[in-house]
């Protein structure tokens, strides 16, 4: 139209321009964000090692190993970790007590909604000294 108009031929290659100006940071973003969803990478917005310290001060939480966040969408992150539970907590009922403070502190403080905790007691670790160090 523009060309038609005006006689100037360079207004589409123009336009083409400043259309790719537009579309293309919106790209690398996107690509960005699919790649971190497809290599399961860590969220930005999480420090692992504040999160364990986190973990560690729960009451009834002796250590935490094999802990991983990644992201199942852009805007979810996940979270999974083996947790060492002290001797005291000798229940189911103790157990669900510890998980349940375990999730609301992630929920509260990492914004991670959907977590996976995999509870052992302190002489798990003899049957798996390969994963604590």
């Amino acid at each position: 139209m523009a060309i038609l108009a005006t006689g100037w031929h360079q207004a589409d290659a123009v336009a083409s321009l400043l259309i790719a100006a537009f579309v293309v940071p919106r790209a690398v973003i996107l690509l960005r964000e699919v790649a971190e969803v497809l290599l399961e990478a860590t969220p930005r917005h999480v420090d692992l090692e504040e999160l364990r310290q986190h973990i560690l001060m729960i009451p009834g939480v002796a250590d935490v190993h094999d802990l991983h966040v990644w992201t199942i969408t852009s805007s979810q992150p996940v979270m999974s970790a083996h947790v060492v539970v002290d001797d005291n907590v000798s229940e189911m009922g103790d157990a669900r007590v510890v998980l349940e403070r375990l999730r609301t502190c992630l929920a509260e403080h990492f914004d991670v909604e959907h977590s996976t905790f995999q509870i052992e007691g302190s002489g798990h670790a003899d049957s798996e000294p390969h994963l604590h160090h």
